[in-house]
């Protein structure tokens, strides 16, 4: 049989690595928890800022297109545009109330917003 200081001993020695392997996993678990937090934030941040950089392509278009003479100038305007942006634009089009083109560049495409939505 063992002696008590022993067993003691050992005890001591198994609630120490216990200890140390509860210790072990918490910080895995805080590691992933961060990564999880930090990627979510990340998304966030960039969605923002990609909203705020569109918000201001399209101030700034649309006080192109407000000096802009007739519909030949627009076309030109939306073409230049499209190209500046490297074909992140599809296509970029100005309709009137009766839902015809006034000015078109780009993909070829019917409308894409019933006129209710566009009104709205």
């Amino acid at each position: 049989m063992k002696s008590s200081a022993a067993r003691k001993e050992t005890f001591t020695y198994r609630w120490f690595r216990f200890s140390i392997a509860l210790g072990a996993g918490l910080a895995i678990l805080l590691l992933v928890n961060s990564v999880a937090t930090y990627f979510l934030g990340l998304r966030r941040v960039l969605v923002e800022q990609l909203r705020h950089d569109l918000a201001r392509q399209a101030v700034s278009l649309d006080r192109r297109i407000q000096q802009a003479g007739n519909a030949q100038d627009l076309s030109s305007l939306f073409e230049q545009v499209r190209q500046n942006n490297d074909g992140k634009t599809a296509w970029i089009e100005i309709r009137d109330a009766a839902g015809g083109i006034v000015a078109h560049s780009g993909l070829a495409l019917g409308p894409v917003f019933p006129a209710e939505f566009v009104r709205s």
